[in-house]
């Protein structure tokens, strides 16, 4: 990420008076668990392949969605 992008992100949380929390831990092991507990319930290799794009569109969506918010604020 740019030094610029980084210093936009420093200001937002500098604005709302907040830092910025590592999501890594609980959140990402119980996503993870859940996409297996998933995955291994769908039979079809190509429902499978499907099924993997549309978590990681899904994943994209979401941190896009972080960076436009934050980056709203500036």
């Amino acid at each position: 990420m740019s030094d610029r992008r980084l210093g936009k992100l420093d200001l937002c949380f500098k604005l709302i008076g907040e830092q910025p929390v590592n999501l890594a831990g609980r959140l990402q092991e119980i996503f993870a668990e859940d996409f297996r507990k998933e995955l291994n319930e769908i039979q079809s290799p190509i429902a499978k392949r499907l099924f993997i794009l549309a978590k990681l569109t899904h994943l994209t969506h979401l941190r896009i969605g972080e960076y436009v918010v934050l980056t709203a604020a500036d």
